[in-house]
């Protein structure tokens, strides 16, 4: 019915990214949600990744910048499940902050790690893991607490309570937001010291002091140190702060707590605040740990084979058979099984035939494609006979069934068209001389002339090393000295070469020569292709999002043609300038030509004329 409502309304639900299972808890955005606690948790996943770096950085006296700010980028993303985590990292954000500085923004350069730093790493380490989670709403405040302060001293009302002191001569000259974060602290000793389990409000005309709490601390250290210290001054008490309570036990928690919104005049509240005043020095108690929700492929996998006695070492390499791409599709369809199996109370690993047809029908009738169905079957039926059940694999049925989708909802070609290659080449040849380029420009024109005169995946291209390259006057070899996509045993290693090409403006030899000679000082990686920006190894979703620039500006629809298109346009070309299929499918990697024929081989948008009768793969393809 809500899926209705939301079409009947103008809005498109995203199947693929929804849940239509009614369930309690679910992992959103990477953080695990329980509507039955109101509570944002950490994944298991987050937290070990979070653990792994802080041990690293934690053993560590002088790290790399980059890997600090690395681990403060994940101590943030933890905020939406840790309560305190804004606390423990601001020392070190500010130390990062510092040291990048010093290092004109290299974010290779050498920082220290003082011991504030230390201790909010050590922090994280020992409670990360806790995973208490945080409440997604706090409710309403009970309790009311309005704060002021001037150069003179402070004031603070609750209720028909009031309380009052004067700055000690070395406190007056300190900055007002100083002294109003002061005052809000001493007004909590004071009057807050009979509150236990309620949410307190505090109030206070400082802007700043209002921002500070509802974020936990900030950037200026001397602000920053109002919330660390922990004991006040022996001489305080004769000071005239009628009332006042000290408490050397009232540690950061109690004062940076989360504030939800502003109240009245600037406010805050909070309700920690007397929770932490209460609990804060039993922090080492550590909580029940909540239990992963789903479980991962992997895991199910490693434990099954566990159970049999099957070594550790014998473990990893199994699990390793499948690639990581292929693990991180299966692990998303796993996942799918493992909630649908919850609802239906159905055991995970040993379902039978038809409980794992109604499962696949359950897709189909969800609108899924036939390749996706298809992945999910195998994700189960993979994982089922590594466990040692062959429910999936030997069943005939759900082969046929499998057909029957085929024949139902057949699945369909990405492009019944490609782009014309010589709009692309008429943009490269206007990319000259080399000397004039920018970086970002001679990146780009040397990752197209890649992609266009090798038509190979953006993997390869982006695994191409420096170590494994041979250069002559014609040509330029790369041997791969890791797996590809296309790789099996007994068919691997198969060399990447680029050919020279008659004019400079679009020759791959000579635009590669110039590029690693503009780049020699700069780069930080081994890999050909480096991001102008760090100077690092790319993914292949920044090599696409590259060669889709170039296709903008050359003029083609991106809206229509992804960056995977470049395989099948380059290809098309050179068999419409005809280049033979051998010569097609040695350049592609193709073991069969079916596979170009199938997936690849495509009309082309504006017809490039009759066919040149090209000898050279790069020749029928830069040939305008």
């Amino acid at each position: 019915m809500l899926r209705n409502l939301l079409h009947s309304l103008g809005f498109l639900v995203n199947k693929e990214k929804s849940v239509f299972i009614p369930t309690q808890r679910i992992i959103f955005l990477g953080y695990l949600i329980d509507s039955v606690q109101f509570k944002v948790f950490l994944t298991e996943e987050k937290i070990q990744k979070i653990l792994k770096s802080a041990n690293k950085i934690y053993s560590l006296y002088n790290p790399v910048i980059r890997e600090v700010s690395s681990l403060i980028g994940l101590f943030t993303s933890a905020s939406c499940a840790v309560l305190l985590a804004p606390i423990f990292h601001r020392y070190l954000d500010i130390e990062k902050t510092l040291a990048l500085s010093k290092n004109n923004d290299n974010y290779d350069g050498i920082m220290s790690l003082s011991e504030n730093s230390r201790n909010e790493i050590l922090w994280w380490i020992k409670n990360v893991d806790r995973n208490e989670g945080k409440s997604i709403s706090f409710g309403t405040p009970t309790e009311y607490i309005e704060t002021d302060a001037s150069k003179i001293g402070w004031g603070a009302v609750y209720g028909k309570n009031k309380t009052q002191g004067r700055w000690m001569k070395s406190e007056s000259i300190s900055h007002i937001n100083i002294l109003e974060l002061l005052a809000i602290k001493y007004a909590f000793f004071s009057l807050g010291k009979n509150i236990s389990n309620s949410h307190i409000c505090i109030k206070s005309d400082s802007s700043t002091a209002v921002q500070y709490i509802n974020n936990m601390g900030g950037s200026v250290v001397a602000l920053l140190e109002v919330y660390h210290s922990k004991n006040f001054e022996q001489g305080r008490r004769g000071t005239g702060e009628n009332g006042f309570n000290d408490s050397s036990n009232m540690a950061i928690p109690t004062l940076v707590s989360k504030i939800i919104e502003l109240f009245g005049r600037l406010s805050c509240y909070s309700p920690f605040l007397s929770r932490s005043f209460k609990t804060c020095t039993q922090q080492s108690k550590a909580p029940a740990k909540h239990e992963k929700v789903i479980p991962s492929r992997l895991c199910s996998i490693r434990h099954s084979l566990q159970k049999k006695g099957i070594s550790k070492s014998a473990r990893n390499i199994i699990t390793q058979s499948w690639r990581v791409s292929t693990s991180r599709q299966y692990e998303y369809s796993w996942r799918k099984w493992y909630l649908w199996c919850n609802t239906q109370k159905i055991n995970t690993t040993s379902p039978n035939e038809v409980q794992v047809l109604n499962f696949l029908a359950r897709l189909y009738d969800d609108g899924k494609s036939y390749s996706c169905i298809n992945m999910n079957k195998c994700s189960i039926g993979q994982t089922l006979a590594s466990i040692g059940c062959n429910t999936v694999i030997n069943s005939n049925l759900i082969s046929r069934f499998m057909k029957g989708i085929f024949n139902a909802r057949p699945p369909l070609p990405k492009y019944s068209i490609t782009w014309d290659v010589g709009k692309v080449v008429r943009y490269l040849e206007t990319l000259f001389p080399l000397e004039s380029l920018s970086l970002k420009m001679l990146t780009l024109k040397i990752a197209t002339l890649l992609a266009l005169t090798t038509a190979q995946r953006a993997q390869t291209l982006t695994n191409l090393n420096l170590n494994y390259m041979e250069t002559s006057s014609k040509t330029v070899v790369f041997t791969m000295n890791c797996l590809q996509k296309t790789d099996r045993i007994g068919r691997i290693n198969q060399n990447i070469t680029l050919d020279t090409y008659k004019k400079k403006e679009l020759c791959p030899v000579y635009t590669l020569k110039y590029y690693l000679k503009a780049t020699k000082k700069l780069r930080k990686d081994d890999y050909l292709l480096v991001s102008f920006r760090t100077w690092r190894k790319i993914s292949t979703s920044t090599l696409a999002r590259w060669l889709k620039i170039v296709l903008t500006s050359s003029g083609i629809d991106v809206t229509k043609f992804q960056a995977h298109s470049f395989r099948g346009a380059s290809t098309s070309a050179a068999f419409s300038a005809g280049i033979t299929l051998d010569i097609i499918m040695k350049t592609a990697n193709w073991k069969s030509a079916k596979t170009f024929k199938k997936f690849y081989l495509r009309e082309v948008e504006a017809k490039r004329g009759v066919k040149t009768g090209k000898k050279k793969f790069i020749n029928a393809v830069l040939s305008v």
